[in-house]
């Protein structure tokens, strides 16, 4: 099974609720479409901010240092643009990670801190998705480090979410009390079921994801989480 894009899981919802289906949803004026559009970033926001998801970690990304300058970011196109914050920096000369300093080292250190030069061993971040190299590289060489993403923003047809393939289908439960709370235009008996299904299967999603593994999951007789994750 692929991943579903954002058309299918719209379309998908859509017809469960007993609503037509939609070719695209650029330029759509289908007002539950539009809705659903909004309201599965906002619960893909949700799932995120729920725990510490290994998924969201990315390893290896690099960038080629430039002779003589300190400073690189997302804005100059060296770090990832999409990244909530960057670590284990290390240079292509040694298997060592960069160690981790900040402006006030570097000023005690250096009072001058553009008399550094060399090859890299300190990474400082001196302002949101920027870093300075120290010392200041005097060769061009590659920087590896690993990052944590944000989540993407699903816009279009085709945009698949970056929650893992298997775990898809948390977000078809949440669309579904999402879209049944906007036709009936309150909170039902079935729209509650629906979202105590979603918040049960998110909290077997964390736990799966937990590392070690709780000891209370799963259990032999009843459910921890409200109605059965698995259902």
């Amino acid at each position: 099974m692929a991943k579903y894009s954002l058309l299918q899981m719209i379309n998908i919802v859509k017809h469960k609720l007993g609503e037509d289906v939609l070719a695209t949803l650029a330029s759509t004026t289908d007002r539950l479409a539009l809705y659903l559009m909004d309201e599965i970033n906002l619960l893909m926001y949700e799932i995120a901010g729920a725990a510490d998801w290994r998924w969201l970690y990315r390893r290896g990304n690099s960038f080629a240092t430039v002779v003589n300058q300190q400073d690189y970011s997302a804005a100059g196109g060296e770090l990832n643009s999409d990244a909530e914050y960057y670590f284990n920096f290390r240079q292509q000369k040694t298997p060592l990670l960069l160690k981790r300093r900040d402006e006030i080292w570097l000023a005690h250190i250096y009072p001058d801190y553009t008399d550094s030069e060399g090859d890299p061993e300190n990474v400082i971040v001196p302002a949101y998705q920027t870093i300075w190299l120290d010392p200041i590289p005097t060769s061009v060489m590659t920087i590896y480090y690993d990052d944590k993403k944000y989540i993407t923003r699903l816009t279009a047809d085709g945009n698949t979410p970056d929650i893992p393939e298997k775990d898809q289908h948390i977000l078809l439960t949440g669309l579904t009390w999402k879209g049944m709370e906007f036709i009936a235009k309150s909170v039902t008996p079935l729209s509650t079921k629906e979202e105590s299904k979603f918040y049960a299967k998110l909290q077997k999603m964390i736990d799966i994801h937990s590392d070690p593994l709780p000891d209370h999951y799963p259990k032999m007789a009843g459910w921890d989480y409200g109605e059965n994750p698995y259902a």
